[in-house]
């Protein structure tokens, strides 16, 4: 068995999409995907998916989450510049995003929500609804990094293959993340929850 800690994966398939966001509006470059479009066949795959740009890397999915200090909408065009396979965007940034040069959009595709941390969570707690694989979340007051880790040790020895939170994500930003993670063929998950 192996330990999975890095290489994000989400779901771009229309079923998972649609269901887990059904207010969001699709365009695949500047074309508005509707829901008998052939171009769902074009994006059907699993991506992996970055909240940052200085760690984003060419056909990574940019989520942009809004912070007290910083609203991340405003890397979208340096994170398609870097090779972004497409981007989850707020209505209310998404006629910036829509002006931007058609090179730059260009066969990537767009999810258009109210809201892109409350879209973060939804895609998660869809990604987390689809799993057949045991889920162990690991929260209390102390020591659940080091119980994490325990963990981690004993399931490596046992051969299982497993995906493990990484670092200490366990607000709900790396618990989005983590769940997201997950490598298809995952046996089991190990989550550290603040």
């Amino acid at each position: 068995g192996s330990i999975l800690c890095n290489g994000a994966l989400m779901k771009l398939t229309k079923d998972f999409l649609t269901t887990a966001l059904p207010e969001a509006h699709w365009y695949w470059g500047s074309t508005k995907l509707e829901a008998e479009s052939a171009l769902w066949n074009t994006i059907d795959r699993w991506v992996p998916i970055s909240i940052d740009t200085r760690t984003l890397v060419c056909g990574d999915f940019f989520i942009p989450l809004k912070g007290p200090s910083f609203d991340a909408h405003d890397f979208i065009e340096s994170a398609l510049k870097i090779g972004a396979s497409g981007v989850l965007v707020a209505e209310s940034r998404w006629e910036a995003v829509a002006c931007l040069p058609e090179s730059v959009r260009a066969e990537k595709l767009f999810i258009v929500v109210p809201d892109t941390l409350d879209a973060f969570v939804q895609l998660a707690k869809a990604q987390r609804a689809s799993l057949v694989c045991p889920v162990v979340g690991i929260t209390g007051s102390v020591g659940k990094t080091t119980t994490k880790e325990m963990v981690r040790a004993i399931v490596e020895h046992a051969g299982i293959n497993a995906y493990v939170s990484i670092k200490t994500y366990n607000n709900v930003y790396g618990i989005c993340y983590g769940l997201l993670n997950m490598p298809e063929d995952a046996e089991l998950v190990i989550q550290e929850v603040g």
